[in-house]
């Protein structure tokens, strides 16, 4: 009877342990997903791109003149069929 008994004592504590155990990691897990979020969400706070639309249109127009030249130039290179 004292065996059973025993066995039966260390296996609720083997129990409770790992209870207390998967308790414990789920708390960390929670606490690192939120900090991960909470992170991202400052990121997205912190970080916006501005930029100024003058700047755009410039780089925009130099971008279609560069190309319009490229074109031109490999038009220009290209023999004409007789």
């Amino acid at each position: 009877m004292a065996d059973r008994e025993r066995k039966a004592v260390e296996e609720e504590k083997k129990r409770s342990s790992f209870i207390e155990s998967n308790e414990e990691q789920r708390v960390v897990r929670r606490v690192q997903d939120h900090k991960k979020k909470a992170d991202r969400q400052a990121e997205k706070f912190d970080h916006f791109p501005f930029t100024h639309g003058d700047l755009i249109e410039q780089y925009q127009e130099e971008m279609k003149q560069k190309l319009a030249t490229e074109l031109k130039d490999h038009y220009a290179s290209m023999p004409v069929p007789i």
